[in-house]
C-alpha cells in the first residue's frame, strides 16, 4: 500500500514545493513592486510635510513616468512656484519697509484701541524705543508722551474722515502738524 501511494506523495511534495517556491517568488516580487510605489509616495509625503513647515527649497527625484512620477513632477513645480512667490513677497516687504522707514516724518499706524500696528523709524527714534518693541503699545504714551489720545483721534474714530490739527509739545518746544487718516479694510470698514 505505501508503494502504491509513493508516486502520489512524490507528486504532492513536488507540487507543494513548487507552490511554496511560487509564493516566495510572488512575495518578493510584490515586495519590490510595493516598494517601487511606496518609496516615492513616502518621499512625496515627506516633501509635503517639509513644504507645510515652510521649507520651499525642496525638489524630489522623479523615479518613474507613471502617475506617481507625474504627481512628483507636479509637486516639484508647485514647490518651485511657492519658493518664487515667497521670495517675491519677501522682496516686496523689504521694499515696503525701506520706503516706509525712509519717510523722515513721524508715521504711526494704530488700531481702534490706539495700539500701534506699525510705525516708521522716525517715530521710533522720536519715541526713544527700538522699532521692534513698538507694536502693541499705546501710541500716545510713546510719543508724544501724553496720557490720552489726541482729541482729533477720537473725532476721526467717530467721523471716520481725514482730519488735521497742529499740536504744540511744550516739552520739546515744537509744534507738530498732525494728520489723521482712517484706514479701511477691503470691505470698507474702519480698522
Amino acid at each position: 500500500p505505501s508503494e502504491t501511494y509513493a508516486p502520489l506523495y512524490s507528486t504532492l511534495l513536488k507540487n507543494l514545493a513548487f507552490g511554496l517556491f511560487l509564493i516566495i517568488i510572488f512575495s518578493i516580487g510584490s515586495y519590490y513592486a510595493a516598494q517601487r510605489i511606496v518609496k516615492p509616495l513616502a518621499a512625496l509625503k515627506d516633501g509635503v510635510e517639509a513644504l507645510r513647515k515652510g521649507d520651499a527649497n525642496i525638489t524630489l527625484p522623479v523615479l518613474s513616468d507613471d502617475e506617481v512620477g507625474q504627481l512628483t513632477r507636479s509637486f516639484n513645480i508647485m514647490a518651485a512656484t511657492i519658493k518664487e512667490e515667497t521670495e517675491e513677497i519677501h522682496r516686496k516687504n523689504r521694499e515696503w519697509d525701506n520706503t516706509f522707514n525712509s519717510i523722515t516724518d513721524l508715521v504711526v499706524i494704530y488700531n481702534k484701541d490706539y495700539r500701534i500696528v506699525r510705525a516708521n523709524k522716525a517715530y521710533a527714534e522720536a519715541a526713544g524705543v527700538p522699532l521692534k518693541e513698538i507694536t502693541g503699545k499705546l501710541y500716545y504714551e510713546l510719543f508724544p508722551k501724553i496720557n490720552k489720545p489726541f482729541k482729533m483721534c477720537q473725532k476721526v474714530l467717530e467721523l471716520q474722515e481725514e482730519e488735521e490739527e497742529e499740536v504744540p509739545l511744550p516739552y520739546l518746544n515744537k509744534i507738530f502738524k498732525v494728520r489723521f487718516y482712517p484706514i479701511r479694510d477691503v470691505e470698507g470698514k474702519f480698522v
